[in-house]
């Protein structure tokens, strides 16, 4: 059939259909649906102009962060290593979560880089949320386990004649450590089961509540202070000090306290009196040997 009658014929349906009046009426009631739709469309659009004022942000879930604390070091005891030659300050240190939330972290093996690449994951109240790259894992030839790189930096001062850090006296390089659930903290009160329980490639971490630790006499927990004299010295720690973990605070991860050396013996100092007069004999020390000297 040709194309023009095939207009002709849709044409005259339509007219005919218009002449109709049931036809007409639900045109016309059509056409006003329409018509209410679009004013309701524009309405919503000048709703969502500048000029009104803007709806408030969707409430994002809450992320339960873990929280590194360390806790003070114990064990201390100075020993002359017959196999380095050094004198080492030997201690026991132990890091807890305080946070709310796990500190978990996985790992991920790079066969081109030989590289197992650490990512933290975050978790809310209803599961994981978002995860967040946290440095590297290290074998540890020593400890035969894996280990979190740069995780904690042990720290020795001396002091002012006001008890004042002073001068940095040794320090080590940024250890690595093997995280999991050793003991509970007493602080966090209740805590759940211990989870994270090896040392492994995969997956390491803190539970809340609970403690890792590391005893004086495993390797590397030392301080090298050959050559450095006996006396008073703030012994300071600083966990995740290149702040790669995510936390809910990071303005405890330090702690200080102030020891005396002597010998071999090492004795943890906490009465600000009794460091006041050993500071002023140490004093009255340096400044009677030293006067009338010439300069």
């Amino acid at each position: 059939m040709p194309t023009f009658v095939i207009r002709f014929l849709l044409t005259s349906l339509l007219l005919a259909a218009g002449s109709q009046p049931e036809f007409g009426v639900g045109l016309i009631r059509v056409r006003a649906q329409a018509e209410r739709a679009r004013a309701a469309a524009c309405l919503e659009t000048e709703a969502q102009t500048p000029v009104r004022k803007p709806c408030p942000p969707q409430e994002q879930p809450e992320a339960f962060l873990p929280d590194l604390v360390p806790l003070p070091p114990g064990d201390l005891i100075v020993i002359s290593s017959a196999a380095t030659g050094r004198r080492e300050l030997r201690l026991t240190t132990s890091f807890a979560n305080l946070g709310p939330g796990r500190l978990e972290l996985s790992g991920e093996f790079n066969p081109e880089s030989a590289k197992t690449a650490v990512t933290q994951h975050i978790y809310g109240e209803d599961g994981p949320l978002s995860k967040s790259p946290a440095g590297e894992f290290v074998y540890h030839p020593d400890h035969y386990h894996w280990h979190l790189e740069n995780f904690v930096r042990y720290e020795l001062w001396t002091l002012t004649s006001s008890g004042r850090i002073d001068q940095l006296a040794a320090l080590t390089d940024k250890l690595s450590f093997c995280l999991r659930d050793i003991y509970r903290a007493q602080a966090a009160g209740p805590a759940g089961q211990a989870f994270y329980i090896y040392c492994g490639q995969e997956q390491q971490g803190i539970s809340p509540g609970w403690v890792d630790t590391y005893r004086y006499d495993i390797p590397g927990q030392l301080i090298d202070i050959s050559g450095l004299p006996d006396g008073l010295y703030a012994l300071r720690l600083v966990v995740d000090p290149d702040n790669r973990v995510l936390e809910k605070f990071d303005t405890n991860n330090t702690v200080r306290i102030t020891i005396e050396i002597f010998g071999r013996q090492v004795r943890i100092l906490s009465d600000a009196k009794e460091i006041r007069l050993l500071l002023d004999a140490a004093k009255a020390v340096v400044e009677g040997c030293c006067r009338g000297a010439v300069p």
